[in-house]
Formats: structure tokens, sequence, C-alpha cells
């Protein structure tokens, strides 16, 4: 589970109630997703006009994305939005889809998208 207000990723045994904390982030953590080995957990920037969110320990200067590896218990890669995006509510794996502004020049999946200030654009493609 995430405790978002200590920034901490937690392991709890329902049957015994005993807790382990898995890894802590810098941030205010909303929303994971599994893939294989690896947890994607969101992070959002604390809001500065909130009463209940400027009494919070913790650091929040930015959006993102961090990857944990779950049997090394390791961050093992990071998003971060450094000025479009102030809060992230949930995170979600699109399974062999193509992940709108991730992309690589691995497959050619790069070819088919178009990203300018305005919004992205894809290619029609017969798949």
């Amino acid at each position: 589970l995430l405790q978002s207000a200590i920034g901490e990723l937690t392991k709890v045994n329902t049957i015994t109630g005993e807790q382990e904390t898995i890894v802590k982030l810098e941030g205010f953590l909303r929303g994971m997703s599994l893939h294989q080995e690896y947890l994607f957990i969101g992070l959002s920037k604390l809001r500065e006009s909130s009463a209940t969110f400027s009494q919070l320990d913790i650091k929040a200067n930015y959006a993102g994305i961090k990857i944990v590896h779950l049997p090394s218990k390791k961050i093992v890669g990071e998003i971060k939005y450094l000025n479009s995006l102030e809060e992230i509510y949930d995170i979600h794996i699109l399974q062999d889809k193509i992940r709108p502004n991730i992309l690589n020049t691995i497959t050619k999946g790069h070819l088919e998208g178009l990203m300018i200030p305005e919004g992205t654009f894809w290619a029609k493609t017969d798949s």
C-alpha cells in the first residue's frame, strides 16, 4: 500500500497486521500499477494553498512517476514533470499499446507520432 502522507510504499501482512517498508520516496504518493516485477508509483506536488497538505513533512517539488523493482526494493527509474503537470491521481500500464509521450527509437512507433505544444497526434494504422 501507499502511505501518501509519509511517502512510503509498505507491504502489509493482512493476517498478522505486520508492516514492512519497501521503499521511502520523496513526494506525495498517489496511484500505482504493477507490471511484471516493477511497480509504477505516481507522485504529486503538494497544493501550496491547502491547509491539510501544508502540515505534511514531505518534500514534493514535482509531479512524476517512480519505478520500483520489487525483488530488489530499489528505485530503478523516474519520470519528472517539471513544468506541465502538478498532480497525478492514478497510474495505469497500457499492455501492448503505444504509450503517448513515452517513446523510443528502438521500435518504429516514434515515426507515427507528432508532438507540438498544442497537442499530440498519431498516424492512423491498420493495427
